[in-house]
């Protein structure tokens, strides 16, 4: 039945009978905000937009509505106020030549952080990023929509928070941070606009826009970035550089603001009184806890979140969840409904649509370059290159092209790789080439070809046995993404000898498989006597041609919310008239190419109580399972956890798994397949 109504540009609320304002967020009139696209752009052929529910100085946030899904998501757009404007309507260029660069740059960061947080998607504390991609001239990426609100909002709306509510949020925040610092990832924007409390319980750490990756040494320091009050002393300064104790020093006054409803001095200031918090906190162990987690020097702090999650832990305090009233309206917070604005409100807004086309005009000869500078017509030039790439195992870098020699052309390049198999290529007859950056991050999204290719979501391109070439054509925009630093080739079971270069435009698009995409699973954390534990429900795909079932994905970000080896349990059941004499499970890693994980895992020795074998294993046909065997255990050492692309999946042959729960391996078994 043909459901009544009309949504709401807005909120995409269904609005019914003759009503003209939303029920929901209160909208009624579209009117028009230069500084913003017009409600019902959609983005990617897939995202409309509806009504800003966020601004910061380095983005606008919308509510939107996924068209393929059907659900309601948030997008967020790289829009840098300081260094540019809305151009007709919908494209986001730089507000004079001199920021152009200094915006290309931005943008380019904006997208990396993006796509760094992805790989915790799935963690039931930290928000997840579905997509990434460029758009309008400026990047944007995709995440889920929260019901809920800031814990800043909260605390303004019901007051300060006791401590059992405090240890809460302590508790949910410290497991997020394990599982970022394990990926090497600090956030360094901790703060209680960036809490979000959501009506369903969970509490969400978000805004990842300062976040960075560190190195071992823990190092980080790239941008100066700091949040009054919340950000420790070493981010104030570019050559101080930030490591994971800076979120820490975040977590410990944002607990201060949490139980006080008093912003903390900055650590200057905090430095001339001695280093004091300010205002006392009742309960002194947990005084104590804050304090040192929130000390102004980083050697007086905590120096992992493991330390002072166990101290908060040793508390006992009787955690209280906060709950988020029903009738509370997110869409409405702040501004974010525009009906009732007044004529005088109405007149400024086109005195600044004026200024705004006024600047366009002035700023015509960078604004219609875009993003990227273009160059004069590309000459007729081929260069050929020997590209060194002795292969040594799966995905090395097989073969890399200097950035020098892509930018001798002015537009796009075709790039056609020579190749030859691997002399000690395995029977499996799979052949691939991922395109990577400098970063290791794939540049698909750059390449077109002249050639039938396809390739999955995480870069890699298949190539039919006995190929001796490959053609792809990198777009300009690609070759500026690469930042000076090269483009590589991750191989499986070939090498690349030589490559030609020669000057082309855009080819046809490479096509995108998605049959191997893995959706993760959503999993809990619970803690206990005996350690943590991490609960994954795997829900389970049509039949493969392989006649194989696949399980959904275990997050990355799950097997990183422990230190060292992962155990691993597989509890499994028959499938009804399945051949209960040949059961098999194989492990595979949900990113890249799908058969990688069979010989990396500890399979233990199992038997049963007159020792024949329950578990057994070969070169081609994964893990072999005994009809009486109920329950799979194998080990994720330490070293297969880093090379992790995006997590594992099952595939089950005559047998289906349901559930997983991980654990850390104590080194419990003697002895291994």
């Amino acid at each position: 039945m043909k459901m009544s109504g009309k949504l709401c540009k807005n909120c995409f609320s269904r609005i019914e009978g003759h009503n003209r304002i939303c029920p929901v967020c209160g909208y009624a009139k579209d009117v028009c905000d230069p500084s913003l696209p017009a409600r019902g752009t959609k983005l990617c052929k897939r995202y409309v937009i509806g009504g800003a529910i966020g601004r910061g100085g380095f983005g606008v946030t919308y509510l939107a509505y996924d068209t393929r899904d059907e659900k309601t998501v948030a997008v967020k757009e790289f829009f840098p106020s300081m260094l540019s404007m809305r151009s007709r309507g919908k494209f986001v260029v730089p507000n004079s030549e001199k920021n152009a660069k200094q915006f290309n740059i931005g943008a380019e960061k904006f997208f990396d952080e993006a796509e760094l947080v992805r790989q915790f998607n799935g963690n039931p504390n930290i928000v997840s990023i579905y997509e990434c991609f460029y758009e309008n001239n400026t990047a944007y990426y995709v995440m889920e929509y929260l019901d809920g609100i800031t814990l800043e909002n909260y605390i303004k709306k019901y007051g300060a928070l006791n401590c059992e509510q405090a240890a809460y949020i302590a508790d949910k925040l410290t497991m997020a941070l394990v599982v970022l610092h394990s990926g090497k990832v600090i956030h360094r924007d901790i703060s209680p606009d960036n809490v979000m409390i959501c009506k369903d319980g969970n509490v969400k750490l978000i805004d990842f826009g300062a976040a960075r990756q560190f190195v071992s040494d823990g190092a980080a320091g790239y941008t100066v970035f700091m949040k009054t009050g919340f950000s420790p002393m070493e981010q104030y300064t570019r050559e101080a550089g930030a490591d994971i104790r800076a979120d820490i020093y975040s977590v410990g006054t944002l607990l201060y603001y949490a139980l006080t409803q008093k912003t903390p001095e900055s650590p200057y200031k905090r430095l001339e009184n001695g280093g004091a918090l300010g205002e006392e906190i009742e309960d002194g162990s947990l005084r104590r806890v804050i304090e040192k987690a929130a000390a102004v020097m980083p050697s007086e702090r905590y120096q992992s979140v493991e330390e002072f999650r166990s101290d908060l832990l040793e508390l006992n305090i009787s955690m209280s969840a906060l709950v988020v009233p029903k009738d509370y309206n997110s869409l409405k917070e702040g501004n974010f409904t525009e009906h009732n604005i007044s004529k005088r409100h109405t007149k400024a807004r086109l005195f600044v649509t004026a200024a705004v086309l006024v600047c366009i005009i002035a700023a015509a000869p960078f604004a219609v370059n875009g993003i990227y500078k273009r160059f004069s017509q590309a000459k007729d030039k081929t260069v050929e290159l020997t590209l060194d790439s002795e292969y040594a195992g799966h995905f090395n870098i097989g073969g890399k092209i200097p950035s020098s020699q892509l930018e001798k052309f002015n537009d796009g390049v075709e790039i056609t790789l020579h190749i030859e198999p691997w002399e000690e290529m395995p029977s499996n007859d799979i052949h691939g080439v991922i395109p990577v950056n400098s970063d290791d991050r794939s540049v698909l999204e750059y390449l077109t070809s002249a050639d039938e290719l396809w390739a999955d979501e995480n870069g890699w391109i298949n190539i039919e046995k006995g190929s001796e070439e490959i053609s792809l054509v990198m777009s300009r925009e690609g070759i500026e993404s690469l930042g000076g630093g090269g483009l590589g080739f991750e191989t499986y079971n070939l090498i690349i000898t030589s490559a030609e270069l020669r000057p082309s435009e855009k080819k046809s698009s490479i096509g995108i498989n998605s049959y191997h995409k893995q959706r993760n699973a959503p999993y809990s954390v619970t803690d206990n006597e005996d350690g943590k534990t991490v609960t994954a429900e795997l829900g389970e795909y049509p039949m493969t041609s392989w006649a194989t079932y696949e399980s959904q994905g275990i997050p990355k970000s799950a097997f990183y919310e422990f230190n060292g080896d992962v155990k691993v349990t597989v509890p499994i059941e028959d499938i009804d008239g399945g051949n209960d004499t040949w059961r098999v499970v194989y492990v595979r890693n949900s990113g890249y190419c799908f058969n990688v994980f069979d010989d990396d895992v500890l399979v233990p020795t199992i038997t049963d109580n007159i020792g024949n074998p329950l578990v057994s294993r070969d070169e081609v046909y994964g893990i072999h399972i005994d009809k009486s065997c109920k329950q799979l255990v194998f080990i994720i050492p330490q070293r297969v956890k880093e090379k992790m692309s995006g997590g594992l999946f099952l595939q089950c042959m005559n047998l289906r798994v349901t559930h997983v729960r991980l654990e850390r391996y104590n080194g419990e078994y003697d002895t291994f397949l």
